[in-house]
């Protein structure tokens, strides 16, 4: 099984789902790397806010910590409260599985742990929720007890 599908399962089982694609009615995690150092992000978060609010998604917010080392205007550096070098890791790891090298940039968004793109950009962010919902589960989770075995999907 690809790299891509594996991660992808494992983000999904996260999150109570048995599939790396949605069952119908089963919510689609979507998720937002940012930083409150970076002034393209605020409409990703605003965009974000209205996603939070519908109940066929799992939105969420993972602020990085890189921004926290960059000079910011004249105010030099400030150091988002809520970032996490393990924030950073999780993004740096889809851009590896998704795109094939680790390299970074926010606003971010991640559908479902299999696309990604630009997080300010609503209506395409809306289309792979959708193509997500109408493909089929790349991979199964079983988990029994503490084992958790990942299974590709017949």
């Amino acid at each position: 099984m690809p790299k891509r599908a594996l991660f992808a399962a494992a983000i999904a089982g996260m999150f109570g789902s048995a599939d790396a694609a949605p069952a119908p009615g089963d919510p689609v995690l979507v998720e937002l790397f940012t930083s409150q150092s970076c002034s393209s992000c605020p409409p990703s978060e605003a965009n974000f806010r209205k996603l939070a609010a519908r109940t066929d998604l799992v939105a969420l917010e993972w602020h990085v910590d890189y921004w926290d080392r960059l000079s910011v205007g004249a105010a030099g550096r400030w150091k988002d409260p809520f970032s996490s070098a393990a924030h950073t890791a999780r993004q740096r790891a889809y851009n590896e599985a998704l795109r094939g090298k680790s390299g970074v940039y926010t606003p971010q968004a991640v559908i479902a742990g299999q696309h990604e793109t630009v997080g300010s950009h609503a209506d395409e962010i809306n289309a792979l929720i959708d193509r997500q919902r109408r493909t089929p589960p790349q991979a199964h989770l079983v988990v029994d007890g503490d084992a958790l075995t990942i299974a590709a999907a017949p």
